[in-house]
């Protein structure tokens, strides 16, 4: 090809491209772009009616995206810091002091709520057993039973209460074991512990006991309506009373180096391999359409989000010059390409 032939034929590809160019911005503007976009999105659920989930996707090829996205890449410090500025944010919102409680969870849903709970009676039963075993409710249970005793023995017992000057008799009369014999009123409190203590396991199966008749269905439903009354009407602000700002940071960045660590675990890798291995046992031989359809994605969805988004990013674009540069990026590569100038070049 000459060289004028070389230039004529650049001249020509630049003004086809220019022409595309435009051709393509007026294809963008609102109108046209979504009766494309129903014609296309159209399209597409037609094809996902054919195609089964394992053709698209494989399980292992979620598998290995979860690992990335949610296991291995670095979470920032910033995320943390952000979302604990914005909670604290949020709670010093004066809509925490307006807003009652029955008005985030209403009483009807609290009675379902409530009544499914009853249901678990087993779990109910066998958590119960737990808390009562747990040693902390031992040590407890001695503190109470030791300080309801000593407050028996010196303001209710009958004969204290009764008898003009037995309850200044018992008080001179521990301070003067108190002085005389220091180490024996500590004998007889270590006496009264380790008898308490060795009675431990009757309280507690007596608390059982006790507890079990006490919790029954009707009881406990009442109970906690009883509560509920009581605080249906109080402004959420009343229950977040004893936190400040800087504890509910704390807590979300405690809750930051909880995940960052949790999502390493071998627990956390067998919980979501097993998932998706359940996701493909169920959906892995059904169309796409059917997927979709059981997650709520439609054709009429999908266009609702367009143009909820489309429209003011595409302006945004386009007034910056940046949806014109995106497009001639696109095209040029084409139109000025060595096999393009070769054949505009090419006479007949």
């Amino acid at each position: 090809m000459s060289k004028p032939d070389q230039s004529a034929a650049r001249a020509l590809a630049e003004r086809l491209l220019e022409m595309h160019v435009q051709h393509e911005l007026a294809l963008l503007q609102n109108g046209p772009l979504f009766e494309w976009l129903t014609k296309e999105v159209a399209e597409l659920f037609t094809w996902a009616e054919s195609v089964k989930l394992n053709r698209v996707v494989s399980a292992a090829q979620v598998k290995a995206t979860i690992k990335q996205n949610v296991v291995e890449n670095e979470i920032l410090a910033a995320v943390a810091e952000i979302a604990g500025e914005a909670t604290a944010h949020l709670t010093s919102d004066p809509l925490q002091s307006e807003t009652p409680l029955k008005r985030i969870i209403s009483r009807r849903q609290f009675e379902e709520l409530l009544d499914k709970l009853i249901e678990l009676r087993e779990s109910r039963e066998r958590s119960l057993e737990h808390l009562l075993e747990l040693p902390v409710y031992r040590e407890l249970l001695n503190g109470v039973v030791y300080k309801a005793l000593l407050r028996y023995l010196t303001d209710n017992n009958l004969l204290v209460r009764s008898v003009p000057g037995v309850s200044k008799m018992i008080r001179i009369s521990k301070d003067f074991v108190s002085k005389r014999a220091p180490g024996l009123e500590g004998v007889v409190e270590d006496n009264v512990r380790q008898y308490i203590d060795r009675n431990t396991g009757f309280l507690v199966r007596e608390s059982k006991r006790f507890l079990s008749a006490s919790m029954a269905d009707e009881q406990i439903r009442q109970s906690a309506l009883d509560i509920w009354d009581q605080l249906e009407d109080k402004p959420i602000r009343d229950f977040l009373q004893g936190m400040d700002n800087m504890d509910l940071f704390e807590l979300v960045s405690l809750g930051y180096d909880f995940w960052l660590a949790f999502r390493k675990t071998p627990y956390f890798r067998h919980c979501y391999e097993l998932v998706v291995d359940y996701i493909y046992e169920k959906y892995g031989n059904e169309t796409l359409s059917t997927l979709w359809e059981e997650f709520g994605l439609t054709k009429e969805a999908v266009l609702e989000e367009s143009r909820r988004f489309l429209p003011r990013l595409l302006k945004a674009y386009r007034r910056e010059g940046h949806l014109e540069a995106l497009v001639r990026r696109r095209l040029e590569p084409f139109y000025l390409s060595e096999a393009v100038l070769k054949e505009l070049g090419t006479e007949d």
